[in-house]
């Protein structure tokens, strides 16, 4: 399949990220950069919204029951917006050149990120090869399968032995309604999504948190997307790492959400969001950030904590210096002595307890950890130095204008823990870092968070240095000596210096878990079984039920085909007849048990696939029953090729004396 044959899902993809919450955005007064910029988190909001009501009533998961809960929502937004208009009206839009600056700033962010997710994915079905993965693939399928995308249900994907709980599910709806929209396959409508997340709603969400720190400065829109895909961290760490596609969609919906608490402490700079409207839709960015992955909710506690007391500080002080001494120290005191009780809270939860006690082996040494976070080059990745210069000089900036001092504090905090998680990971240390799995590559995709605003700084003031210091400027023509064309030829300059906005650098990062596979660790699907794959379509009827090994691809192959395995992820807790597959399958003929198991769980194939993932790991070790049939009769080969083989069990029992 070629990457032109993908181009409709890619758009479709982008749409269902925007779109809706585009619409809603207008529906409660936001305009212009304001509902774009916020549009994507507010999408998120409605398709989870959508999918949980839509499971309690029973609806199956679809493309029109989605836009009509997207209509009647944004209905009662424009209600909503006309009863509360004085108290909250419309917002003004930016001034039209604002608008133009920010679309054309969009197009090489969107251009430069589809060059790397092109060359760092290979083709748009390729699959990806990493352990999370199988996960996220069979829950796409089970959405699609079972008609429910709530993110309420959907961590079991349909094992009736395991309880209903809550997954982020916002990611595999999204994906789900491209697959329905377009009919393409599970594979390329991930590979679409993660481009459209990363090439688009990555930049746009940055975009309106810049337009808060900044105000309507052309110069900082006009840089901004480009920044925003430049650096490897986040958003193509995460898309070479996990593979994190829910923590991706979550992280990129952080810096809307980090401008809406701009508008909120009276921090931002001609206020785009409105206070009281961002007060008033605190609920809605929690939620919608929430069901794209927790971890971005706390990522965002974080980074707003800096303007939050810098807010509440301001406002004690001026109690303070009105005469109103003891309700100045109560309201900083009582502050501090909450926030302290939430992480105290937070910290002992016993629903984390799993997500804190993962353990990931320090690395580093805390300087070096503290160099990586300077040189924005966390796990071993290379430094970036022409974008850690620029990143450098926005944090000394930033300390010279008030305004802007949390930004320090922000990036200090993220260094902190990326420090503890990369170089200590002790006990103690996972009170601070345990609710991103103490792990140092959730927390490293934070920092660009506070890095591309540092470095759109830094490039106004480099364009403000030419500006002023060189005489050559004044003889140009008026155009190039505007604040915008001077900002943007500092960019291009960046282009050789970052030997072309680092790409290679972020291509070989999603290279690794998609084209070149560590060999050491092994591949889910090679080659042989991408071209089975086709076969199996074909001769598996739609509503089969596959016994299969998840450690050997099977489920990622299943699941691309929209076929449900009986196992579909390598690492959840199975009922009895599940279990009991798993260690007597292939002896079907001989053992009437098995026969039992396999007619309570509708499942009548089994599939073999190449065993070449993580063989080092005692998990593998689960199925042995799922193998060559040891006696002869029960099954028939539908097809095979070479060691990738699909049988129907036909004749279960044949054997057996007892039936």
């Amino acid at each position: 399949m070629s990457w032109f044959e993908a181009l409709p899902a890619a758009l479709v993809a982008a749409a269902w990220l925007i779109g809706p919450g585009v619409a809603l955005a207008y529906a409660l007064g936001l305009r212009g950069l304001g509902a774009w910029g916020m549009g994507p988190t507010l999408s998120v909001l409605l398709v989870s919204f959508a999918a949980v009501v839509m499971q309690k009533a029973g609806v199956t998961w679809s493309v029109l029951p989605v836009l009509g809960v997207t209509a009647v929502t944004c209905l009662v937004a424009v209600v909503l917006s006309v009863l509360f208009r004085r108290i909250a009206p419309p917002r003004r839009n930016d001034p039209i050149r604002t608008q133009w600056v920010a679309a054309a700033a969009l197009v090489p962010a969107v251009l430069l990120g589809a060059y790397v997710v092109v060359r760092g994915i290979g083709e748009p079905d390729r699959l990806n090869q990493t352990f999370d993965a199988i996960y996220h693939y069979s829950a796409v399928s089970y959405v699609l399968e079972s008609g429910s995308a709530s993110s309420l249900t959907l961590a079991p994907l349909g094992n009736p032995q395991i309880p209903a709980g809550f997954y982020p599910g916002a990611w595999h709806g999204v994906t789900s309604l491209v697959v329905l929209s377009t009919g393409t396959t599970i594979s390329v409508a991930a590979n679409a999504v993660a481009w459209a997340i990363a090439s688009v709603v990555w930049p746009l969400s940055m975009l309106l948190l810049v337009r808060q720190l900044v105000g309507r400065n052309t110069a900082a829109i006009a840089v901004t997307p480009v920044l925003a895909v430049t650096f490897t961290a986040f958003p193509w760490g995460l898309l070479g790492f996990g593979v994190l596609w829910p923590n991706l969609l979550g992280l990129a919906l952080v810096p809307a959400g980090l401008g809406a608490v701009l508008a909120a402490t009276s921090l931002a700079k001609e206020d785009i969001l409105g206070r009281r409207r961002s007060l008033t839709m605190a609920a809605l960015v929690l939620v919608g950030t929430g069901f794209a992955h927790p971890n971005a909710l706390f990522s965002l506690a974080v980074l707003a904590l800096f303007p939050f007391l810098i807010a509440v500080f301001r406002s004690g002080r001026k109690l303070y210096a009105g005469g109103r001494r003891w309700q100045g120290v109560a309201v900083v005191g009582g502050t501090l002595a909450v926030l302290f009780g939430l992480w105290v809270f937070v910290s002992r939860l016993s629903m984390f307890k799993p997500v804190r006690e993962m353990y990931w082996p320090p690395f580093e040494t805390p300087p070096r950890a503290v160099g990586e976070a300077l040189l924005n080059a966390p796990n071993g990745k290379p430094g970036l130095w022409a974008l850690s210069v620029l990143t450098l000089v926005g944090l000394v900036l930033a300390w010279r204008m008030k305004e802007h001092r949390w930004l320090i504090g922000a990036f200090a905090a993220v260094t902190f823990l990326y420090t503890l998680a990369a170089s200590i990971n002790r006990p103690d240390t996972r009170k601070f870092t345990g609710v991103w799995y103490n792990d140092s590559f959730r927390i490293a995709a934070i920092a660009p968070i506070v890095a591309v605003p540092l470095a759109v700084i830094g490039v106004l003031f480099i364009a403000a240095k030419l500006a002023a210091r060189v005489p050559a400027l004044t003889r140009a023509p008026a155009l190039l000596r505007t604040p915008t064309a001077l900002a943007v030829i500092v960019m291009l300059a960046l282009l050789p210096l970052s030997r072309g906005y680092y790409a290679g650098t972020n291509i070989g990062t999603i290279r690794g878990v998609y084209i070149d596979s560590n060999p050491a660790e092994g591949v889910l699907v090679d080659r042989s079984e991408l071209a089975f794959q086709e076969k199996l379509d074909q001769v598996l009827p739609e509503d089969a039920v596959v016994v299969n090994n998840p450690w050997d691809g099977s489920a990622i192959m299943l699941a691309d085909i929209r076929r449900k395995a009986v196992f579909p992820h390598a690492d959840l807790p199975w009922g009895d007849e599940q279990r009991y597959l798993a260690q007597h399958l292939a002896d079907a003929a001989t053992d009437p048990k098995v026969c039992t198991a396999a007619e309570k769980l509708g499942a009548r194939y089994m599939l073999l696939a190449n065993k070449t993932f993580w063989s080092w790991d005692n998990r593998t070790k689960r199925y042995p029953g799922i193998k060559e049939p040891s006696t002869p009769g029960a099954f028939e080969l539908v097809a095979s090729s070479g060691a990738i083989k699909l049988y129907k069990l036909d004749r279960c029992g044949s054997a057996s004396p007892n039936r």
